[in-house]
């Protein structure tokens, strides 16, 4: 569906379980029999493709149809479906220090340390400053040299002004959210491949759908797991796979 993704196709035979959206042919009784089937007591949103105007649900599509026609009613589709509302709250400072030992242990390193070797760089794009703090001090345990943004305005300057090797986007930002910032990060020829990890205090799979859309690399949850956050850094960052002052195994 996207041109940056590996295009592949599964078999499944458990497609209630799998499936957050189903993509379908009108024009076939047999897929509309599966569909009503599947859809009889968990339902699923249904985009229904064909060639005229149907009446079998709110989403239709006409084919053939174009790709941005797709995405645009793709993002329509999770939205609506996942309801989606602002986060009414943010990381308190007790969850940064207090409740995880590993992270506590993380951040009296940072602090108490100022010898690592920067070799890479990172941008934080998030309103909070306890989340901010947190990821920086993770960040400068491996090495970096870290940059902060409060706003989605301020964070799309410094990203296509300067040379990120990495991107930590909250989705909850004031004015502009952080979709938002990172399909305009993505339009940029020069940070089209930066990888942008989202962070968001949902973990719905909509979410997840409309991070895809707008061209993020990943997903963390907040608040941010320290053995997570380790795993997508060594996996964005193969430098830092054979740093072992990083995190805790």
């Amino acid at each position: 569906m996207t041109a940056s993704r590996q295009r592949s196709f599964r078999v499944l035979d458990d497609l209630q379980k799998r499936a957050d959206i189903f993509i379908a042919n009108a024009e076939s009784a047999a897929v509309l029999d599966i569909l009503r089937r599947l859809n009889r007591h968990n339902r699923v949103p249904v985009i229904y493709v064909a060639r005229n105007e149907i009446d079998l649900g709110d989403y239709q599509l006409k084919r053939p149809m174009l790709p941005t026609a797709l995405l645009k009613m793709l993002e329509t589709v999770t939205i609506a479906a996942h309801n989606f509302t602002p986060e009414l709250d943010r990381i308190g400072a007790a969850e940064l220090q207090g409740n995880d030992p590993e992270s506590n242990q993380l951040i009296n390193q940072v602090l108490s340390s100022n010898s690592a070797k920067q070799f890479f760089r990172a941008l934080i794009i998030d309103d909070s400053p306890t989340v901010r703090k947190q990821l920086e001090l993770f960040l400068k345990l491996l090495g970096g040299e870290i940059d902060c943004a409060e706003t989605g305005e301020a964070g799309i300057y410094l990203a296509c002004n300067n040379d990120y090797d990495m991107i930590f986007l909250d989705v909850v930002l004031p004015n502009v959210d952080g979709y938002q910032v990172c399909k305009t990060i993505r339009k940029n020829r020069a940070t089209r491949e930066t990888p942008i990890i989202m962070l968001t205090s949902k973990s719905s799979p909509f979410d997840r759908v409309r991070g895809t859309l707008a061209g993020c690399s990943t997903y963390l949850t907040k608040p941010v797991d320290s053995t997570l956050f380790k795993e997508v850094v060594q996996k964005y960052l193969p430098l830092a796979v054979n740093n072992d002052a990083f995190l805790p195994a």
